[in-house]
């Protein structure tokens, strides 16, 4: 972050939640711009409980609370980062706290929210596609 806040750095591969972060925090004479690359990948967190939770059924409560309303709504303002929650991103006191430069780079085509995760979210890969990764990945560690 330090080095994109204070121009150092030109390029870095950032999450938007971050940009937001070092663009507030930026001095004033540099100015942080944000890419989305053509072929990209959708930035969607999630809400995970491990198989051995002790407690699954207060995880779930926990996660039930945070996908309502306000809680999910003061999170992705918090945070910065897109929410694919339905009641976030059409809430119009959200737009507007945001900001609509915001809004641009976190939801990039609402219009067609569904297309646009179809074409770029992750998938499950395939045994060959792990094993190309995973060899590539190797030799990257060996050199």
């Amino acid at each position: 972050f330090n080095m994109m806040e204070s121009g150092e750095a030109s390029i870095g591969s950032y999450y938007a939640g971050d940009y937001f972060t070092m663009r507030d925090a930026q001095a004033d004479h540099i100015d942080l711009q944000f890419y989305y690359p053509e072929e990209t990948n959708l930035f969607v967190d999630a809400m995970c409980i491990p198989t051995c939770a002790k407690n699954k059924e207060l995880a779930e409560i926990f996660i039930n609370f945070m996908l309502s309303e306000e809680p999910a709504i003061a999170n992705a303002e918090y945070i910065s980062y897109a929410s694919p929650n339905r009641l976030v991103y059409e809430n119009e006191g959200y737009i507007e706290d945001m900001g609509e430069d915001a809004i641009e780079i976190l939801y990039p085509d609402l219009e067609d929210f569904s297309a646009l995760y179809n074409k770029y979210a992750y998938r499950s890969l395939n045994a060959e596609m792990l094993d190309n990764l995973n060899a590539l990945w190797e030799n990257v560690k060996i050199n």
